[in-house]
Order: C-alpha cells, then sequence, then structure tokens
C-alpha cells in the first residue's frame, strides 16, 4: 500500500518538476541579455510616461495612441523594484511568465498534461515571444489577459452547453468580465481578440438553438463597455476624438499578412527577415500541417461521437489565431490600418503553440511527435541567440558621448518631435528650439568658424503639412547656407551637420562632384536605401560619415537629374574569407521607374570578376531622359559569420561609402 501510494505521489510530482523547470528555463532565456539594447524610442515613451505622478500619467497617456494599464503597472513596478532600463523591462517578463502559465494550465484542463508541457516548452524558446517579453511594452500583457479571456469563455462554454444551470458558469463569466477589461485596457487592437471570441460564442450556441447563454454572453459584454465608457468619456472631453492620427505610421497590410506571421516571426521572431528567401516555404509547410492535423482530429472526434453537435477544442483555437487577423487587415482595407503584423501577431502567438501542441498529442507515434517538436525548436532557438546578440533598434547610447565633442561650437537642434525626446533621454536635459534671434546674436557676438546643427530624416524629409517643422524650416535652411555642410550620421534616424561658416568648397574626395550623397534615402533625390532585405542599417563608423552593406542583388534610384550625367561609386567588396573567393560584380544602369527594370534586358555596364583590396570607384555614364536613374550589380555574397566577422548568416555583398554625381 505504501509502495502504491509513493508512485502515485512520484506521478504527481514528475509534471510539477517539469512545469518548474521549463518556466525557470523560459525566465532565463528572457532575462538573458535583456539591456544587450538601449531603449528605443517607444520605450523611452513608457520611461517618460511613467517617471510621473499617477495623475499626471493618466492625462499624459490621454495624448497617445496607447490605454494606461501597462503604464500604470510600470509606475508600481518601478516604485517596488526600482528605475533602471533593466528593471522596467523585467515588468513585461513577468507578464510573459504569466502568459505561458496560463497557456499551461489552459491546455492541461482541456486535454492533458503532455500537451501543456509541449506548449511550455515551445513557448519558452520561441523567439518573438522572448523579444517583446524584453521590450518594455503592453505586448507581453496583452496577450496573457488573451489567453485568460480565451480559457475563461470556453470554459463557460463548456459548462453552459452541458447545463444552463450550473453555478460555475458565473465564475467563468466574471473571470472573462475581468480578462476582457484587461484587454481593453491593455492594447486597443486587441478587441478583435473579443470580438472573433464573441462570434464564436453566438455561432455555437445558435447552432444548438440554446439561446439563453447568448443573452448572458451579450449582457456580460455590455458590461465590459460600460465598465470602459468612463475612461472612454474622460478621453474625448480632454482630445474630442478617439481616433489618434498618429496612427498613420502603419501601412496596410498585405492580405497575406493575416497568416504569413506563423512561416515568419511565429518560427524565426523580430528577426524573421535573415530569413526572408525562405518564409513562404516555412509558411506553406505549417499551414499544410496544421490544416491535415485540424481534419483528423475532426475525422477522429466524428467517428468517435458521431450523434455530438460539439466541435473539437482546436477548431475554437485556429478561429482565434486566423479570425482576428483576418478582421484586422479587413478593417485595415476599408477603414484605417490597426492591423500591424509582427505586433499583433505576439498577441496571436500562444494559440500557435496550442494548436500545435495539440496536433502533435495526437499522434500515435511519439517519436513523430518528437521528430516536429525537434524541426519547430532548432530554428526557434537559433534565431532567439541571433536575436540576442543583434541590435533591433537602432542604438543611441553614443550620442552622449559624441555630442559632447562639439562643444566649443554653438549647437542648434532642429528634430522632429519623436526624435527629440529620443535625444532628451540619452543626454538627460531640455532641448530647446532654436530661435532666430539667439542664433543672430551668436553670430553676430563671436568670431563664429563653425557650428554644429543637430537633426533627423524625418525633420529634414517633412512636408509643408507639418507644422511644427515647417515653422523653423526657414531657420534651419538660413544656416545651411552659412557655408560649407558635412554631415555626419549617428544612425538611420539622427544627422550632425557641421557647418564651415564662409568655407563654400567642397571636402575631399568630392571636389569634383556636382553632387554626393551617403548611401541614405533623401526625398525626391535619391531613395532604395530604407528597404531592409536589400540593404542593412546605416552604419556610422565610416571614414566618410557611414556606409550600408548591400545584398547579393541591389538598386537605387537618383532623382531629378534629366541631363546627361557620370555616377560615382565607392565601395569596398566583402572580406576575402573563402581563399578563391571571386565577386563577379556586374552593375546596370538604366532610366526606369521600377527597381526591377534595372536588370532586365539590359546588359552589364561593367564587369569586375577578380577580388580587389580596398575602396574602388566605378563611374557609371547615363544618357539625358525624363526618368529617374536606375543603378543595380549583383555580386557573389559572403556569409560573415563563417569568417567570425557577423553573428548572423545573411549574405553579405557591397560595401557602399559614398555616391558621386558629375
Amino acid at each position: 500500500m505504501n509502495i502504491e501510494l509513493g508512485y502515485l505521489k512520484d506521478i504527481r510530482v514528475r509534471p510539477v518538476i517539469a512545469s518548474s523547470a521549463l518556466l525557470f528555463l523560459a525566465v532565463i532565456l528572457r532575462l538573458y541579455k535583456i539591456d544587450y539594447e538601449a531603449f528605443w524610442y517607444d520605450e523611452i515613451c513608457t520611461y517618460f510616461f511613467t517617471s510621473s505622478s499617477l495623475k499626471e500619467l493618466i492625462l499624459n497617456d490621454v495624448h497617445d495612441i496607447h490605454v494606461p494599464l501597462y503604464y500604470i503597472g510600470v509606475l508600481l513596478w518601478r516604485d517596488l523594484f526600482g528605475h533602471s532600463e533593466t528593471i522596467v523591462r523585467t515588468y513585461s517578463v513577468f507578464w510573459s511568465a504569466i502568459s505561458l502559465l496560463w497557456m499551461y494550465f489552459f491546455l492541461r484542463s482541456m486535454l492533458s498534461e503532455r500537451a501543456a508541457l509541449i506548449v511550455l516548452f515551445l513557448g519558452a524558446i520561441n523567439p518573438l515571444s522572448i523579444y517583446f517579453s524584453q521590450e518594455s511594452r503592453m505586448y507581453s500583457q496583452a496577450a496573457a489577459f488573451g489567453v485568460l479571456s480565451s480559457w475563461s469563455i470556453w470554459q463557460w462554454i463548456k459548462i453552459k452547453s452541458e447545463s444552463s444551470h450550473n453555478k460555475k458558469s458565473i465564475i467563468w463569466l466574471i473571470v472573462y468580465i475581468i480578462s476582457a477589461e484587461g484587454i481593453i485596457f491593455s492594447h486597443p487592437a486587441a478587441i478583435l481578440l473579443l470580438f472573433v471570441q464573441g462570434i464564436y460564442v453566438i455561432y455555437w450556441f445558435c447552432l444548438r438553438k440554446n439561446y439563453r447563454p447568448v443573452i448572458e454572453y451579450i449582457a456580460a459584454s455590455i458590461m465590459v463597455i460600460i465598465l470602459f465608457l468612463p475612461y472612454y468619456f474622460f478621453v474625448v472631453s480632454l482630445v474630442k476624438s478617439y481616433y489618434f492620427k498618429d496612427l498613420c505610421w502603419i501601412p496596410k497590410p498585405l492580405w497575406s499578412d493575416s497568416f504569413s506571421y506563423i512561416g515568419q516571426e511565429f518560427i524565426f521572431g523580430y528577426f524573421y527577415n535573415i530569413f526572408f528567401e525562405i518564409w513562404y516555404v516555412s509558411t506553406a509547410a505549417i499551414l499544410l500541417f496544421i490544416t491535415i492535423g485540424a481534419i483528423i482530429i475532426n475525422k477522429s472526434y466524428c467517428i468517435q461521437k458521431p450523434e455530438s453537435r460539439n466541435t473539437p477544442f482546436i477548431n475554437y483555437l485556429i478561429w482565434l489565431l486566423f479570425g482576428a487577423s483576418f478582421f484586422g487587415v479587413l478593417i485595415s482595407h476599408i477603414s484605417i490600418p490597426i492591423f500591424y503584423r509582427i505586433r499583433f501577431g505576439s498577441i496571436l502567438l500562444p494559440y500557435f503553440f496550442m494548436i500545435i501542441s495539440i496536433i502533435l498529442c495526437s499522434f500515435r507515434r511519439k517519436y513523430l511527435s518528437y521528430i516536429i517538436i525537434l524541426l519547430l525548436a532548432v530554428p526557434m532557438f537559433y534565431s532567439s541567440y541571433i536575436q540576442a546578440n543583434t541590435y533591433q533598434h537602432p542604438q543611441f547610447t553614443d550620442i552622449t558621448s559624441t555630442i559632447p565633442k562639439y562643444k566649443q561650437y554653438p549647437t542648434f537642434y532642429f528634430l522632429s518631435l519623436l526624435q527629440k525626446r529620443f535625444l532628451e533621454y540619452n543626454l538627460k536635459r531640455t532641448l530647446e528650439p532654436p530661435i532666430q534671434k539667439m542664433i543672430d546674436w551668436k553670430i553676430n557676438n563671436s568670431k563664429l568658424n563653425s557650428l554644429i546643427i543637430v537633426t533627423d530624416v524625418q525633420y529634414i524629409t517633412a512636408g509643408d503639412e507639418k507644422k511644427e517643422i515647417a515653422e523653423s524650416r526657414k531657420i534651419y535652411e538660413s544656416l545651411l547656407k552659412l557655408g560649407n555642410v558635412t554631415p555626419h550620421h549617428l544612425s538611420a534616424y539622427i544627422v550632425i551637420q557641421k557647418v564651415d561658416v564662409g568655407d563654400f568648397s567642397l571636402p575631399e574626395p568630392f571636389k569634383n562632384f556636382k553632387k554626393w550623397y551617403h548611401p541614405d534615402t533623401v526625398s525626391g533625390k535619391i531613395d532604395g536605401f530604407m528597404d531592409e532585405k536589400i540593404f542593412s542599417l546605416y552604419n556610422n563608423e565610416g571614414p566618410y560619415g557611414g556606409f550600408r552593406w548591400s545584398s547579393g542583388k541591389a538598386c537605387f534610384r537618383i532623382h531629378n537629374i534629366n541631363e546627361s550625367a557620370t555616377i560615382i561609386l565607392n565601395y569596398e567588396m566583402p572580406p576575402r574569407i573563402k581563399p578563391y573567393y571571386r565577386p563577379e560584380l556586374k552593375f546596370f544602369i538604366k532610366r526606369g521607374n521600377k527597381a526591377e527594370d534595372v536588370f532586365s534586358g539590359v546588359e552589364p555596364y561593367c564587369v569586375l570578376g577578380n577580388y580587389i583590396e580596398g575602396e574602388i570607384n566605378t563611374s557609371l555614364k547615363i544618357e539625358p531622359g525624363e526618368e529617374p536613374i536606375l543603378i543595380g550589380w549583383t555580386v557573389n555574397t559572403i556569409k560573415m559569420n563563417q569568417g567570425g566577422i557577423y553573428i548572423n548568416f545573411q549574405d553579405y555583398g557591397i560595401k557602399l561609402n559614398w555616391i558621386g554625381i558629375d
């Protein structure tokens, strides 16, 4: 008898040990290099909002796109544990761990301990889940409340389907109301999840002609709305509209965005772009796997319970996963863009884990499920490693050391609101906009040889519709006319420009050119460098202010040059990691509008077959014409991780330093 009790106790203890170990692994992976990157703009907003009192936080948040629940949580978290960037980010780690726990209990209650452990393992190592758990934003919290709401409403459906008078259903409905409120106050777009949950509830009970639960659900939904209304009227009383024009940054999504995340971010994380050439293969394979798995499970369910009107649990999860994203894309097409695949995908990620776990547990041969888990785990774990050692956002920590180097010169800041907040956070001081009287006084009352302008690409390229920028535009342009301007890029966004007053000569090596550009997009003049599939982020360490790496096939456009011209490219070939490496570099030049046209029906302008060390200048001549100048090239690429230069295995082409026009 004692032996039998000991055995039963051991059976109960082992899942606890396994689940605790997996949760511990998840937390460790989320804390690993959590401070590797400095705060980026959105995180600085979080820090800004939570550096005040609760009253000020709510008043400031009214003018933000997001709702205040996450900020309130961070405010309390900072009061308890401290104010460092790492501490602020651990609040998202906390919610990520809560989300994993709720997934575990959800699946264990619906299926089995094995399925729950699989979902916990996949969630622990997933790169997208890790990324958003290390970012001080509300996505991990929204995902956690989403899991709780989906769990509670399913339990309520299950109980009401068996008995209309079971009092446990009231408890689950209350949990649903609380979690639904948590979703609404975490992220506005997550309401789509509540919407598809509601459709499923109505479909389920109307199909069974059981209308009383539908009325109860509608009453619960009205309660959720009533609880939100005070905040809604509070916001509208201050800003007149609950729609924020700042949402215009969200591009209109592709219809494929409603499902393509399962083969992109769900496997390769936020850094999926290093696998962009194979994403459609992984997406198709996973879609096929889910489709076949769901068909087999449904068929098996019908054989086991031929008289039942119920449907397998997996159908509910599939509907949540794809239904919410479909309606997000639909609304973005017929109204305003609200669906941003990468971020919204993080909220839907738990349902993907649970679907995969259910299908794997349906396999009769366990070794097949272990093979599938391995096939998923290897790219997830490796992508997590790459992601942890690669910057996902521009780093501004060098600003604090770079700008003071110019302290002997008068410095003027012309910044968009976004970049102004960036710099103020990093410099730890308020940056006042320049006033013409103050500039005139500095110029007239000092022997001014040079001055410094700190600006950003968004300010430089903004149109006249930006009133706050248009007012200072004339001052900015008048300073540029005082002398020769030498740009120095700190990143893809911030630019430091040094104006040598009275000197209108061009710096070396650009003295013989009419125009010259860094490899950066300048509105109306040159573009194509912001496509991350073709060019890397701007690197500010070059001798001429920076450079970009290209892919193996790249192209950019030059506008508003109708006369004949000679384009000079200054570049370097990738490091010669392989001893017999031949670049076979081919340049193409043509007038046209579409980038791909430069490679179609055109013979290479010139070919460099052999490897050349150091900087290379290549001249490309173009005839007069009204269309933009297209310049492209193909080159045999190098994977720099093979030489220990970079950690990822992205293909690198040429290193483009500058473009001259004669």
